[in-house]
Protein backbone atom coordinates (compact mmCIF):
# COMPACT_ATOMS: atom_id res chain seq x y z
CA UNK A 1 0.00 0.00 0.00
CA UNK A 2 3.03 2.37 0.75
CA UNK A 3 4.56 1.94 -2.71
CA UNK A 4 1.16 2.31 -4.23
CA UNK A 5 0.52 5.74 -2.56
CA UNK A 6 3.72 6.95 -3.59
CA UNK A 7 2.77 5.98 -7.18
CA UNK A 8 -0.38 7.77 -6.78
CA UNK A 9 1.27 10.72 -5.20
CA UNK A 10 3.99 10.85 -8.17
CA UNK A 11 0.85 9.78 -11.12
CA UNK A 12 -1.09 12.87 -9.40
CA UNK A 13 1.52 15.78 -9.65
CA UNK A 14 2.47 14.92 -13.39
CA UNK A 15 -1.18 15.06 -13.98
CA UNK A 16 -1.15 18.52 -12.71
CA UNK A 17 1.93 19.53 -14.36
CA UNK A 18 0.86 17.88 -17.55
CA UNK A 19 -2.61 20.16 -17.35
CA UNK A 20 -0.32 22.96 -16.71
CA UNK A 21 1.40 22.56 -19.96
CA UNK A 22 -1.58 21.42 -22.44
CA UNK A 23 -2.87 25.22 -21.56
CA UNK A 24 -0.40 26.61 -23.95
CA UNK A 25 -1.02 24.21 -26.66
CA UNK A 26 -3.97 25.75 -28.86
CA UNK A 27 -4.94 22.11 -30.36
CA UNK A 28 -5.02 20.59 -27.09
CA UNK A 29 -5.99 23.83 -25.05
CA UNK A 30 -9.28 21.88 -24.24
CA UNK A 31 -7.97 18.75 -22.50
CA UNK A 32 -6.73 20.67 -19.46
CA UNK A 33 -9.80 21.37 -17.71
CA UNK A 34 -10.92 17.22 -18.51
CA UNK A 35 -7.12 16.35 -16.76
CA UNK A 36 -7.41 18.67 -13.96
CA UNK A 37 -11.62 17.16 -13.05
CA UNK A 38 -9.86 13.55 -13.80
CA UNK A 39 -7.10 14.40 -11.13
CA UNK A 40 -9.47 15.87 -8.55
CA UNK A 41 -11.94 12.61 -8.74
CA UNK A 42 -9.21 10.25 -8.48
CA UNK A 43 -8.35 11.93 -5.40
CA UNK A 44 -11.77 12.00 -3.80
CA UNK A 45 -12.55 8.52 -4.31
CA UNK A 46 -9.46 7.22 -3.15
CA UNK A 47 -9.38 9.46 -0.21
CA UNK A 48 -12.83 8.31 0.22
CA UNK A 49 -11.78 4.53 0.43
CA UNK A 50 -9.15 5.24 2.56
CA UNK A 51 -10.91 6.21 5.06
CA UNK A 52 -13.63 3.77 4.25
CA UNK A 53 -11.05 0.96 4.92
CA UNK A 54 -9.36 2.99 7.78
CA UNK A 55 -6.08 3.40 6.42
CA UNK A 56 -5.87 6.72 7.62
CA UNK A 57 -2.13 7.50 6.78
CA UNK A 58 -3.38 6.79 2.79
CA UNK A 59 -6.57 9.41 3.96
CA UNK A 60 -3.80 11.83 5.24
CA UNK A 61 -1.75 11.73 1.73
CA UNK A 62 -4.86 11.96 -0.03
CA UNK A 63 -6.18 14.67 1.66
CA UNK A 64 -3.33 16.79 1.69
CA UNK A 65 -3.41 15.91 -2.45
CA UNK A 66 -6.49 17.51 -2.61
CA UNK A 67 -5.87 20.64 -0.35
CA UNK A 68 -2.67 21.33 -2.84
CA UNK A 69 -4.98 20.56 -5.99
CA UNK A 70 -7.31 23.50 -4.64
CA UNK A 71 -4.50 25.81 -3.93
CA UNK A 72 -3.17 25.54 -7.44
CA UNK A 73 -6.17 26.03 -9.13
CA UNK A 74 -6.61 29.03 -7.15
CA UNK A 75 -3.13 30.42 -7.38
CA UNK A 76 -3.28 29.54 -11.08
CA UNK A 77 -6.67 31.16 -11.71
CA UNK A 78 -4.99 34.54 -9.94
CA UNK A 79 -1.85 34.34 -12.04
CA UNK A 80 -3.47 34.09 -14.73
CA UNK A 81 -6.25 36.57 -13.67
CA UNK A 82 -3.58 39.54 -13.14
CA UNK A 83 -0.86 39.03 -15.21
CA UNK A 84 -1.73 37.39 -18.68
CA UNK A 85 -3.43 40.49 -20.53
CA UNK A 86 -5.45 39.67 -24.01
CA UNK A 87 -5.31 41.77 -26.95
CA UNK A 88 -5.68 45.46 -25.97
CA UNK A 89 -4.88 45.34 -22.65
CA UNK A 90 -2.20 45.45 -20.04
CA UNK A 91 -1.27 45.26 -16.83
CA UNK A 92 -2.02 48.75 -14.37
CA UNK A 93 1.14 50.30 -13.16
CA UNK A 94 -0.44 53.23 -11.06
CA UNK A 95 -3.24 54.63 -9.61
CA UNK A 96 -3.21 57.04 -12.59
CA UNK A 97 -2.98 54.35 -15.12
CA UNK A 98 -6.30 53.02 -13.27
CA UNK A 99 -8.03 56.13 -13.76
CA UNK A 100 -6.87 56.53 -17.54
CA UNK A 101 -8.38 52.84 -18.18
CA UNK A 102 -11.69 53.40 -16.34
CA UNK A 103 -12.07 56.46 -18.17
CA UNK A 104 -12.16 54.50 -21.27
CA UNK A 105 -14.06 51.55 -20.13
CA UNK A 106 -16.57 53.51 -18.23
CA UNK A 107 -19.33 52.55 -20.39
CA UNK A 108 -19.07 48.93 -19.36
CA UNK A 109 -20.43 49.65 -16.47
CA UNK A 110 -24.02 48.39 -15.81
CA UNK A 111 -26.23 51.35 -15.72
CA UNK A 112 -28.53 52.31 -12.75
CA UNK A 113 -31.85 54.54 -13.33
CA UNK A 114 -32.15 57.26 -11.69
CA UNK A 115 -36.16 57.03 -11.46
CA UNK A 116 -37.03 60.60 -12.10
CA UNK A 117 -39.57 61.58 -14.35
CA UNK A 118 -39.40 64.19 -17.26
CA UNK A 119 -35.46 63.58 -17.71
CA UNK A 120 -33.58 61.36 -19.98
CA UNK A 121 -32.97 57.91 -18.17
CA UNK A 122 -30.49 55.63 -20.31
CA UNK A 123 -26.25 55.52 -19.94
CA UNK A 124 -24.45 58.48 -21.04
CA UNK A 125 -22.52 57.95 -24.50
CA UNK A 126 -19.99 60.62 -23.83
CA UNK A 127 -18.56 62.30 -20.55
CA UNK A 128 -15.95 64.82 -19.28
CA UNK A 129 -14.68 63.49 -15.82
CA UNK A 130 -12.42 66.60 -15.73
CA UNK A 131 -8.85 66.66 -14.08
CA UNK A 132 -7.66 63.13 -12.64
CA UNK A 133 -7.30 65.22 -9.15
CA UNK A 134 -10.70 66.27 -8.26
CA UNK A 135 -12.73 63.71 -10.44
CA UNK A 136 -11.61 60.33 -9.66
CA UNK A 137 -10.54 57.76 -6.56
CA UNK A 138 -8.56 54.73 -6.89
CA UNK A 139 -8.39 52.01 -4.23
CA UNK A 140 -5.76 48.84 -4.56
CA UNK A 141 -6.99 45.44 -2.91
CA UNK A 142 -6.69 42.06 -3.31
CA UNK A 143 -9.07 39.26 -3.18
CA UNK A 144 -8.96 35.95 -0.94
CA UNK A 145 -7.82 34.32 -3.79
CA UNK A 146 -5.24 36.77 -4.77
CA UNK A 147 -6.70 38.41 -7.47
CA UNK A 148 -5.95 42.45 -7.25
CA UNK A 149 -9.05 44.56 -8.12
CA UNK A 150 -8.47 48.21 -8.78
CA UNK A 151 -11.65 50.33 -7.28
CA UNK A 152 -11.97 53.30 -9.55
CA UNK A 153 -14.87 56.16 -8.68
CA UNK A 154 -15.27 58.87 -11.45
CA UNK A 155 -17.39 61.66 -11.22
CA UNK A 156 -18.12 63.90 -14.47
CA UNK A 157 -20.70 65.53 -16.58
CA UNK A 158 -22.11 64.30 -20.36
CA UNK A 159 -21.47 66.09 -22.85
CA UNK A 160 -23.54 66.75 -26.38
CA UNK A 161 -27.02 66.45 -24.36
CA UNK A 162 -29.86 69.09 -24.29
CA UNK A 163 -29.73 68.95 -20.21
CA UNK A 164 -26.42 68.12 -18.91
CA UNK A 165 -26.69 65.45 -16.24
CA UNK A 166 -24.06 64.44 -13.70
CA UNK A 167 -22.39 61.35 -13.47
CA UNK A 168 -21.17 59.05 -11.85
CA UNK A 169 -19.24 55.82 -12.07
CA UNK A 170 -17.58 52.80 -9.75
CA UNK A 171 -15.74 51.06 -11.99
CA UNK A 172 -13.61 47.77 -10.40
CA UNK A 173 -11.11 46.27 -12.86
CA UNK A 174 -8.78 43.69 -12.63
CA UNK A 175 -5.06 43.85 -12.83
CA UNK A 176 -4.99 44.08 -16.60
CA UNK A 177 -7.83 46.23 -16.78
CA UNK A 178 -10.96 44.71 -17.21
CA UNK A 179 -14.33 45.55 -16.06
CA UNK A 180 -15.75 43.56 -13.49
CA UNK A 181 -19.69 43.94 -15.01
CA UNK A 182 -21.26 42.89 -11.93
CA UNK A 183 -19.76 44.65 -9.11
CA UNK A 184 -20.07 48.44 -11.56
CA UNK A 185 -22.22 50.57 -11.40
CA UNK A 186 -22.90 53.95 -13.56
CA UNK A 187 -25.43 56.60 -12.55
CA UNK A 188 -26.46 59.74 -14.57
CA UNK A 189 -29.03 62.12 -12.60
CA UNK A 190 -30.07 65.41 -14.12
CA UNK A 191 -27.58 68.09 -12.53
CA UNK A 192 -29.80 70.59 -10.02
CA UNK A 193 -30.35 74.39 -10.85
CA UNK A 194 -28.59 75.90 -8.01
CA UNK A 195 -30.90 79.10 -8.82
CA UNK A 196 -33.84 76.86 -8.19
CA UNK A 197 -34.73 77.12 -4.48
CA UNK A 198 -35.05 73.35 -3.12
CA UNK A 199 -38.66 72.59 -2.84
CA UNK A 200 -39.47 70.02 0.60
Amino acid sequence: MTRFRYFFVVVVLLSRVTSLLLRYVPRFHEWSLFVDLGCALIVVVFGLSALIMRRWNAFATFSLLLVVLIVSWFAEFAYHLNNVCGPGYHIIQSDADAIEVAKARYWQANYGSHGIPGYVDEKPGSVDFGQTDNCCTVTRSRTATGVIVWEVGLDGETMGEPKTRHVSAFVPLSNCGVVFRDESRIFAAPKRDPTRPNVN
